[in-house]
C-alpha cells in the first residue's frame, strides 16, 4: 500500500520532465496523507497540466463521498476492470510526484510496526502512477480526487511490506499520461521498479502522527535508538 509519502525537496522538481510550468510556492510538505489535497499531473483538454486533487477517490457514480476513504489506493492488477477505478484507468491517468514515501513494517511479538522511509537511491523525484475522477456534489460542484496504484513488492524491499506504490521510470510518464495509450498498453508498465532503484532506512515513530511535517520525520535511526515520541 501507499499510505504516506512526501514532497519536501521542492527544488528537485523535474518540472521540464513533466511537461508542465512549474509552481513557484510549492509548499514542502512531509507527511502526505489521504483526505488531502495533493500536487498531480495529469493530460486534459489540450496538453499536459498540473492540478490539485483530493487524495481518495470518488467513482463519478458514487452515491456517497465517504467512499474515497477506502479508495487512497488501487491494486494495479485489477484496477483496470474494478468499476470504482476502470473508466479512470482506462481515460484518467495521472502522475504523482514524491520524493519519497513511507512503509510499516510488522514486528516480531509486538503490536507495534516500525516505519521506514524509502526514496530513490540517486535522489531524483519519484512519479507515482495514479488514477484521478471527478464526483458532482450535491450542489453541483465537482470535486476531483484520485488514487494511488500499487504493485507486489520488489525483491530488495520484501522484508518491509508485500505492495508497492506503482512507480513509472521517467521514459515512460508520456505513455502513462496519454489518452492515446490503451489499455492494455498501460497495463504493460505495471511493475514493480528494479531492486536497486530504490534506498529505504529505518525512522522514528514520529511520522505516526500526520500533525508532525518536517525534515527531521525521515532521519534514520539505529537499532536500538529511541523511536521518537508521538
Amino acid at each position: 500500500m501507499c499510505g504516506r509519502y512526501s514532497l519536501g525537496r521542492t527544488d528537485r522538481m523535474d518540472w521540464v520532465h513533466f511537461g508542465v510550468p512549474a509552481l513557484t510556492a510549492l509548499a514542502p510538505r512531509w507527511n502526505i496523507a489521504p483526505g488531502t489535497d495533493v500536487l498531480a499531473i495529469r493530460h486534459h483538454g489540450g496538453g499536459d497540466e498540473s492540478a490539485w486533487l483530493r487524495w481518495g477517490l470518488i467513482p463519478h457514480w458514487a452515491k456517497d463521498p465517504t467512499i474515497g476513504h477506502k479508495l487512497a489506493n488501487a491494486r494495479a492488477e485489477t484496477a483496470h476492470e474494478k468499476p470504482s477505478f476502470r473508466d479512470a484507468f482506462k481515460a484518467r491517468r495521472c502522475l504523482i510526484p514524491a520524493d519519497g514515501f513511507y512503509e510499516w513494517q510488522g514486528v516480531a511479538g509486538q503490536r507495534r510496526k516500525q516505519p521506514w522511509r524509502i526514496e530513490r537511491a540517486d535522489g531524483h523525484i519519484l512519479a507515482l502512477g495514479a488514477l484521478w475522477e471527478y464526483w458532482r456534489d450535491p450542489a453541483g460542484q465537482n470535486v476531483e480526487t484520485c488514487t494511488v496504484l500499487t504493485v507486489p513488492v520488489n525483491d530488495a524491499l520484501r522484508h518491509i511490506h508485500d505492495r508497492l506504490p506503482l512507480i513509472l521510470a521517467r521514459h515512460d510518464w508520456h505513455r502513462w499520461l496519454s489518452p492515446h495509450t490503451t489499455v492494455d498498453k498501460a497495463r504493460e508498465l505495471l511493475v514493480a521498479v528494479p531492486d536497486d532503484t530504490l534506498a529505504a532506512w529505518p525512522i522514528s515513530d514520529r511520522v505516526n502522527v500526520v500533525a508532525h511535517d518536517d525534515p527531521s520525520l525521515i532521519a534514520p535511526i539505529a537499532p536500538g535508538e529511541p523511536r521518537g515520541s508521538l
